[in-house]
């Protein structure tokens, strides 16, 4: 025979006593008993019911919104968000899905954000503590003594989950005491309201969100401020060394531990913080480089702009210098060198040679049009004086790994592979896993640019691996798209399309528009390598050019030129005149590919037999030469067909105007008789 027994909380002396009794008159009976409290009786097993996986929490919202008159596509990934915003709470869930009769998931996710509250109200004749969530938390809430409810209480400062000395050094003030609030967490654990977890022999606690937003409504100002005040001494004492622990050689078990922070930095530095600006601006210095690393960067920038406001002017450069940091890792280069420029200005005589060199580092953006590429090179340059001076190896392999674009950009290859090989093999010293795997990301290109392509797959291949033991999404998705084209280069079309589809994939699951538009380049490479020049060309369509003002030249110049190289090879030369046409609105920035669009002018010129304009621009190229490269098998075949098409004297005579023509000039030419043609 089974009994049971339901909700046994708030009698549960009653019910201790009945159970004792069937144990010693009828042993033979077994009894369930539900009750948020255990019993503490003899013989009693504890089963701690788990919230529901994602898939269940779904299945029981489409379950009861249908059944309530609902009209929803099983699918909708709102749906998922909802339950998650939740906590997969099945109450909770039961109690919002009659609103999605009147609103559409995203409408829903919409509303519990802005009022996490709204959970809905059960239908007449529910009992009085089922009929919303918060009648459920007073429910529990009602059966702790002062002491417990206090902490209770308090507990909803934190957003994250936490450990028992983070309670004690944020909660244990009066009229509490320190030495009894471990006993007070294992009461709130009893109870059900405080959940726990182990996290490699530590327990870390925390409110599930329906809970904790009835202790938020419970805090009053005073203790609200003082609990503010302690979270944010607490959040400066983890991050005390940050920047050594995030660029060191334990760099991935430092970010997992700060990770488990990051709700509770966004608390202290959110626009509703009552901490002052000061207070602020000192966390945020302190966990610049870990919300670097860790790409979270939207939330920080609207928090420093905010410090700066309230910042005392010592604080400033170091924040300008990180707002500069996070603006070009949010691809806002012309904006970062704005920020960098008035750290230089705010720094006095007085300043570490660090802090200079690293507000020059930013100041120098290569992708900014704010300034030319020999005064980013000096910048760099000087940047790099000081922090060899400093001694600082970290901030100066970032400066290496800078000048290497830098150098490319003005046209001396040979000097930009130079500097960022020093600049791997400084990072792999110090151990900076993340800050290794992005420098070989940077030095692949360059080993493909001197033709070394076997050592580009190589160190893209060598990047991959570090960027997955990393664990950064968009740090992957870019090595992919690397490897991707180191292999395209080496003839391997059919890996070089699965490594630029799944940094492609990457791109559009984190809404990375940016990695998007260099996974289809990549992508578009592959195919070009496999010969497959439409389903090239169809890649570069659907992307979308970047003519924003922070657009990165160079990314640019080189998708007008994929799409120009497809365009080619599907004969389709108006289309690939208007790819020359993209182009040259960034080769003013990046001149040292001019060689690249004049030999795709010249193969375009030969789709349409236009030699004479084919052997200016085969003049252009030699103009340019770079080292180490051989003449592909377009521009071999179009210096034969100008040859036999013109004569050797004129395509000499035709060659030799290179010397006197910008390249512009023979690309508007080309263009103005492709358009003609077409239109006739």
């Amino acid at each position: 025979m089974l009994l049971v027994l339901d909700n046994c909380e708030h009698v549960l002396n009653d019910v201790n006593a009945v159970v004792r009794d069937f144990a010693m008159l009828a042993p033979g009976v077994q009894i369930l008993a539900t009750s948020t409290i255990a019993l503490g009786v003899g013989g009693e097993i504890r089963w701690l019911c788990p919230v529901l996986d994602t898939a269940d929490a779904v299945e029981l919202l489409v379950a009861r919104a249908r059944s309530a008159g609902a009209i929803l596509d099983a699918g909708d990934p709102n749906l998922a968000k909802a339950c998650s915003m939740l906590d997969r709470l099945p109450l909770a869930i039961e109690l919002v899905a009659p609103r999605l009769r009147a609103w559409t998931p995203e409408q829903l996710c919409a509303r519990l954000t802005q009022h996490p509250r709204a959970t809905g109200r059960a239908a007449p004749g529910t009992p009085e503590r089922h009929r919303s969530m918060r009648a459920l938390v007073e429910w529990s809430v009602q059966l702790l003594d002062e002491q417990q409810a206090t902490l209770f209480r308090r507990l909803a400062v934190f957003r994250g989950s936490y450990d028992l000395e983070s309670i004690v050094e944020v909660c244990g003030f009066d009229p509490l005491d320190p030495l009894d609030v471990d006993v007070l967490v294992a009461d709130l654990v009893d109870h059900s309201l405080l959940r726990v977890r182990d996290d490699g022999g530590i327990r870390r606690y925390n409110l599930l969100r329906p809970i904790r937003d009835h202790a938020v409504g419970s805090l009053g100002e005073a203790e609200s401020m003082e609990l503010h005040s302690r979270l944010h001494r607490r959040l400066v004492a983890v991050f005390s060394d940050c920047s050594e622990k995030v660029h060191g050689p334990r760099q991935v078990e430092a970010m997992a531990r700060f990770d488990l922070v990051l709700d509770d930095l966004r608390t202290i530095l959110g626009p509703l913080s009552p901490v002052d600006a000061r207070d602020r601006a000192e966390l945020i210095l302190k966990a610049g480089p870990y919300l670097l690393s860790a790409g979270y960067l939207n939330g920080p920038r609207s928090a420093l702009l905010s410090a700066m406001e309230g910042a005392e002017s010592d604080q400033k450069p170091g924040l300008l210098v990180l707002l500069a940091r996070v603006e070009s890792a949010l691809d806002r280069p012309d904006l970062a060198v704005r920020a960098g420029k008035a750290a230089l200005e705010a720094l006095g005589s007085e300043v570490p040679p660090a802090t200079r060199a690293e507000a020059l580092l930013v100041t120098a953006d290569p992708r900014s049009g704010e300034l030319s590429p020999s005064q980013r090179l000096q910048m760099l340059d000087d940047a790099q004086d000081l922090a060899v001076q400093a001694g600082e190896a970290h901030l100066l392999a970032e400066i290496l790994g800078s000048r290497q674009w830098a150098l490319d950009d003005v046209g001396d290859p040979i000097g930009a592979l130079a500097s960022g090989e020093k600049a791997v093999s400084l990072s792999e010293q110090i151990g900076d896993i993340a800050l290794h795997s992005l420098l070989l990301d940077g030095i692949s290109h360059s080993y493909c640019t001197q033709g070394q392509n076997e050592r580009a797959v190589s160190a893209a291949a060598e990047g991959l691996r570090l960027a997955r033991q990393v664990g950064r999404r968009p740090l992957i998705g870019r090595l992919l798209g690397t490897h991707a084209n180191a292999l395209a280069l080496v003839g391997d079309a059919a890996a070089a399309q699965d490594s630029a589809a799944d940094a492609l994939a990457i791109a559009i699951e984190t809404g990375d528009s940016k990695l998007e538009g260099n996974a289809r380049c990549y992508l578009a490479e592959a195919h070009l390598a496999g010969g497959a020049f439409d389903e090239a060309l169809l890649v570069m369509l659907e992307r979308s050019v970047d003519k924003n003002d922070s657009a990165d030249p160079r990314k640019e110049l080189m998708a007008a030129m994929i799409t120009g190289w497809a365009a080619t090879g599907a004969n389709r030369p108006h289309v690939a005149i208007e790819a020359l046409k993209l182009g040259l609105g960034f080769i003013q920035e990046v001149p040292g590919l001019r060689t690249r669009l004049a030999e795709l002018g010249a193969v375009t010129a030969g789709l349409v037999s236009d030699y004479r304009l084919s052997a200016r621009l085969l003049g252009m190229t030699s103009l340019f030469p770079e080292p180490g490269s051989a003449e592909s098998a377009e521009l071999t075949q179009v210096r034969a067909a100008a040859l036999e098409a013109l004569g050797q004297d004129e395509f000499d005579r035709q060659f030799a105007l290179a010397q006197d023509l910008p390249v512009e000039v023979v690309l508007a030419e080309l263009s103005e008789m492709v358009a003609g043609e077409v239109m006739a």
